[in-house]
């Protein structure tokens, strides 16, 4: 019962998150102040309690979504790809992950794939090993989203690199360049 009530105390207090929306989120200035934004913070807490609950607090995570917020949540796995600067930051590849479980496909797949493919790189370029960990969202999610996180998980390296080049943050590419 404890643990119910603590779920309840933590689900309201982030539960903004599900409501608010952000300019930046929205704008060519996407990439800026990554994880420095309020929406940031509250989606990071709410990524964080998704892992802990039970499956029936993960349906009311989901349930709660405002359709609305589609992409910000987007949005949000893009922006935590850059927070991962080495190994030690596997919680970032984790919490993007969470997000996109949350998202559970309400919205366009090849949106949402696109962002699991910048989340999957900005963690396999610091050397973390990211099959374990979309596997173990596959294990928490519902089947609806499954062929969503596998085409991300498994998507070929070519492919990875030109998705990188279209939609990936502008300082990813300007590191390669010189």
């Amino acid at each position: 019962m404890a643990a119910a009530a603590t779920f309840t105390k933590r689900f309201q207090s982030c539960a903004a998150a599900l409501r608010t929306r952000d300019r930046v989120y929205r704008s060519h200035n996407m990439w800026s102040n990554a994880g420095g934004r309020p929406l940031d913070s509250q989606l990071t807490t709410l990524a964080d309690l998704y892992w802990d609950a039970t499956t029936d607090q993960r349906r009311q995570i989901r349930d709660a979504v405002n359709p609305r917020l589609a992409w910000e949540l987007l949005a949000y796995i893009r922006r935590v790809a850059i927070l991962i600067e080495n190994k030690g930051d596997v919680q970032w590849l984790r919490r993007g992950l969470a997000v996109a479980a949350i998202a559970n496909g309400g919205f366009d797949y090849p949106d949402l794939i696109i962002s699991l493919v910048i989340l999957r790189h900005g963690a396999e370029r610091v050397g973390i090993k990211t099959r374990k960990h979309f596997n173990d969202v596959i294990k928490i999610t519902e089947t609806d989203i499954h062929h969503v996180l596998r085409n991300a998980r498994d998507h070929a390296e070519s492919a990875v690199k030109a998705t990188i080049r279209e939609f990936g943050p502008p300082q990813w590419l300007r590191k390669r360049s010189t």
